[in-house]
């Protein structure tokens, strides 16, 4: 103790653990703790110091219970122990007048309210007595709508039923318990048998796409008794797609939602669906939208994934090992580039070059004269050694004539064997002609693609390099073929849904689709988009459980239902639901093929995660 009235604070530690490792009287052990835990609190041991006083803080003299009560709420705020800043400004609260209690009460409400870990809050209810009064009363709100939305239910419930009964009559938050009751309610009741919900964005901005995919659902539904479809509009909004969740759970009643569309009407549906444990089933392509719960499905061919299927089928398939990238600057392009990129470098690969372009630019010479080199010539070897001398030369149209001589005598630097290049089929046939300019030659899928070799070979006296170029489900539509498609002959890209497959399911969904849409398919010339491919085969999944009384009797046995789905023939493959939530299907490796279509070049032998 002496050492500690002389500021020695280590010392002080020192001697005091020494002596109270011994046998003391209670009143001198008390003396002991006392003073150790303003010791550790001098030397910012908050830990400690809250330790020792709390545990002799009930047997301290009114003067040092207020000196130890300021030091234990310092030591918890600088320790962030948020559970004993809480449990000792309670304590605070009756020893201070009417202002300073008023300011002492909010910033508990703020406590209360922030980023309180449960456990916390389980343990400061635990401490409450009936009748509940404050900050009791609010802990116990608080933490029975932290255990709703982390789908707790019984013990929210638990919660709200002990607050019922414990609450005091002058209670402010008691006016909060009947509308957490009615959310317990809706969740609890049975769903309405055969009612299916769908989300989709029937006014504004996607309103096109809205239309479509209610037309097709409502093909996929034709003919089927008794089954009850429940539209709601998300207007491309987070927000109104939250809300369409909540009236289809708690006011129709539905067993599960088909939809959103779009990527955040859909992460915030999800959201919503997760809280209320209803099956959301979406074909949205947002990355990582079936991770956040069990009761969140997709049904699409995402980014990342189709960048992992090309790096996979070109390096084992096709035996390529070096490659180039060309993407653009957007999150469409960097997503499939990182994923590809990745794959790639795991199988034994090398991205030997890569360029990347504005989502804005139609002019694409200057991105793929970098990519092969040509850009800046005058990091080539050569080029100090071919342009010395001329600027010697006095006529400047001699001077400009030689230069381009010069120019052609540099050949584009093609030291890989295939270029990735992720972007839609409207940037694509921009694209490929601008690497044509640079004597990229593609290489051809036919038997007379080495005809084509010796006729160049004799045209440019050097050996000539075929590059083999790589795409994604962007590029899956025939007008391609309408600009350049000498430079699209022999590209190969990935896809789940390929409008020329021969099973049955597929040709009878496009007939029936052409005769009964023709405005979406200009007049049966062109086949439906791949969008309704997918919307086809949710749709179809989530009826035939839904008919099922097996997996209609809740939503958790539809949840069930939804993850044994194996091998269900849609139009778009034989599709099974992993136990993450994502429904996979075989993808397709489509060629760009010379009569000007797509053919089948392969099928993966297994599924992509």
């Amino acid at each position: 103790i002496l050492a500690y009235q002389r500021s020695e604070w280590e010392t002080a530690v020192n001697h005091l653990n020494k002596a109270l490792g011994s046998s003391l009287p209670q009143a001198k052990r008390d003396e002991g703790f006392y003073y150790y835990g303003l010791s550790q609190y001098k030397r910012e041991n908050y830990a400690q110091a809250i330790r020792a006083i709390e545990s002799i803080y009930p047997r301290l003299s009114k003067e040092r219970k207020k000196k130890a009560l300021e030091v234990l709420l310092t030591s918890a705020r600088k320790a962030s122990k948020r559970r004993i800043l809480i449990a000792w400004k309670v304590k605070r609260l009756p020893f201070l007048p009417p202002s300073e209690r008023q300011q002492l009460r909010r910033s508990l409400l703020k406590e209360i309210n922030g980023a309180i870990p449960l456990a916390d809050l389980q343990t400061l209810f635990a401490k409450g007595e009936a009748p509940y009064k404050f900050p009791y009363d609010a802990i116990g709100i608080r933490l029975a709508k932290s255990y709703f939305h982390r789908s707790l239910f019984s013990q929210s419930a638990m919660v709200v039923s002990k607050l019922q009964s414990g609450l005091a009559a002058d209670s402010p938050w008691r006016r909060q318990l009947p509308r957490l009751q009615q959310q317990l309610r809706t969740h609890n009741n049975k769903p309405a048998a055969r009612t299916l919900g769908v989300i989709l964005p029937l006014s504004g901005k996607g309103a096109f796409v809205g239309r479509l995919m209610k037309d097709t659902i409502r093909m996929a539904t034709r003919g089927i008794p008794r089954l009850r479809l429940i539209f709601k509009d998300s207007q491309t909004r987070s927000r109104s797609a939250a809300k369409a969740v909540s009236e289809l759970v708690k006011k129709h009643r539905v067993l599960a939602i088909f939809g959103p569309v779009f990527s955040q009407p859909a992460k915030a549906a999800a959201y919503r669906a997760q809280q209320l444990r209803v099956p959301l089933f979406s074909i949205s392509r947002v990355e990582g939208l079936a991770d956040i719960g069990p009761y969140v499905f997709r049904n699409n061919l995402t980014l990342s994934r189709m960048g992992r299927a090309m790096a996979r089928y070109s390096f084992k398939t096709l035996g390529l090992q070096r490659y180039a990238v060309f993407y653009p600057k957007s999150q469409y392009g960097r997503i499939q580039t990182m994923a590809f990129w990745k794959e790639i470098e795991r199988l034994g690969g090398k991205v030997v070059g890569s360029e990347s372009f504005p989502p804005g630019l139609t002019n694409y010479t200057k991105p793929a004269k970098r990519l092969v080199g040509r850009y800046e010539l005058r990091y080539r070897p050569l080029w100090y050694s071919l342009t010395k001398n001329l600027y010697k030369i006095k006529s400047r149209l001699q001077r400009k004539r030689l230069y381009k001589k010069i120019k052609q005598q540099f050949p584009p630097i093609t030291h890989f064997d295939a270029i990735f290049i992720p972007a839609r089929w409207r940037r694509v046939y921009k694209i490929v002609p601008s690497l044509a300019q640079q004597d990229v030659e593609v290489k051809l899928h036919w038997r007379f693609w080495e005809k084509q070799r010796i006729k160049l070979y004799y045209s440019r006296n050097q050996p000539v390099k075929f590059v083999q170029l790589l795409g994604t489900n962007g590029w899956n539509n025939e007008s391609l073929f309408n600009f350049e498609k000498r430079h699209i002959v022999g590209s190969i890209f990935c896809a789940r849904f390929f409008a020329r497959d021969k099973s049955a399911v597929t040709r009878n969904f496009i007939s029936a689709f052409k005769r009964d849409y023709p405005r979406y398919t200009s007049r049966g010339q062109k086949p439906p988009p791949a969008l309704t491919a997918y919307a086809y085969d949710t749709m179809k999944i989530l009826v035939k459980l839904a008919m099922n009384p097996d997996t209609s009797s809740s939503r958790d046995a539809f949840r069930r239902g939804l993850l044994k789905i194996q091998n269900f023939m849609g139009v778009t493959g034989r599709i099974s639901i992993q136990s993450n939530g994502e429904a996979l299907a075989p993808i397709k490796y489509l060629l760009a093929h010379r009569y000007q279509e797509f053919r089948l070049k392969g099928v993966a032998k297994t599924l992509i995660p």
